[in-house]
């Protein structure tokens, strides 16, 4: 199967030039808007392995209970992702 041309021109889309200021001010904004919105939490988790992640779970079941989950890194998930070599044999 092969993919055809879009049914759109390409070209026909055109873009003010926008300045760069605009846009980091709104990243900003939305940023610490989501921040503000998720900062007023009862419980913070630091770390999403498998322990943070599993306890942020049990506690996540009590609706009156807000959690919220600090990783350094990108991506969850902590050793799960190098396939476990850092977790004991227990």
């Amino acid at each position: 199967m092969s993919a055809g041309p879009p049914p759109y021109d390409l070209s026909a889309f055109k873009f003010d030039p926008i300045k760069e200021s605009i846009v980091s001010r709104e990243m900003t904004r939305r940023y610490m808007t989501d921040m503000i919105s998720h900062a007023d939490t009862d419980v913070v988790i630091v770390g999403a392995g498998s322990a943070g992640l599993s306890c942020a779970y049990e506690l996540s079941k009590n609706p009156s209970v807000r959690v919220a989950i600090v990783e350094q890194s990108v991506s969850p998930g902590g050793g799960a992702w190098l396939g476990g070599q850092l977790f004991s044999a227990m």
